[in-house]
């Protein structure tokens, strides 16, 4: 394409599709949220953000805003391209350069899957403000609430250890933040929305982070 002439696309991809439901992550700078069920994605600057859509109609259109609920990158390294190194019907493979990160994204599936192939300090923020978090004994599962009111699950192969920047300090000691960060970390990291109060067992049952990933 004389318009587009270098999408991101793994140069050892024999095929290179159009019109593909992960179109927009290869599109110029694949800076485009992507809708792929039940969120929208949306790869910026090294990092990948998560957004949990409302739907808003007006007379003449429904359209879904998109709103920096998580964003995860790496703290450490320079910023680098995107690139789709694999990909199916329902699945798409991103690697951030630079970052040793790489997200497996599957149409459909609640679990955002994460791996990482060498210890990296990593960033997790958000554009609410975090009220509270909780990890089990093994930190290897973080409970997090978001004014929103929103509850994200927070998956790890092996323990991780999150530390929390700081915002502002409100009434009562409640400190609201918006990033974590972690200490060298290396595994698979999967996150997930909290619909609903009753699916937390399900949502631990079907965590599996401790997958057989290849390497990047």
């Amino acid at each position: 394409s004389t318009v587009l002439p270098d999408p991101n696309f793994s140069l050892n991809l024999q095929s290179k599709p159009t019109n593909s439901f992960f179109q927009n992550l290869v599109l110029k700078y694949g800076d485009q949220p992507e809708y792929m069920h039940p969120y929208l994605i949306g790869s910026f600057n090294s990092s990948l953000s998560i957004s949990y859509p409302s739907h808003h109609a007006t007379s003449s259109v429904i359209y879904q805003p998109y709103k920096y609920d998580i964003t995860i990158s790496s703290k450490q390294g320079s910023k680098g391209r995107q690139w789709i190194s694999s990909y199916n019907d329902l699945s798409v493979t991103l690697d951030i350069s630079s970052s040793n990160i790489r997200f497996f994204l599957v149409r459909g599936n609640p679990f955002v899957t994460m791996y990482v192939n060498q210890p990296t300090l990593l960033s997790i923020t958000t554009m609410h403000n975090i009220i509270s978090f909780s990890p089990n004994n093994s930190h290897t599962k973080f409970i997090i609430w978001f004014n929103n009111g929103q509850t994200w699950f927070l998956y790890a192969s092996s323990p991780i250890m999150l530390s929390c920047t700081l915002t502002n300090t409100l009434l009562m000691h409640v400190v609201p933040f918006n990033e974590f960060t972690s200490n060298p970390f290396i595994g698979t990291i999967r996150i997930v929305l909290l619909h609903n109060s009753k699916h937390g067992t399900i949502l631990d049952t079907v965590s599996y982070t401790h997958l057989t990933l290849p390497t990047i």
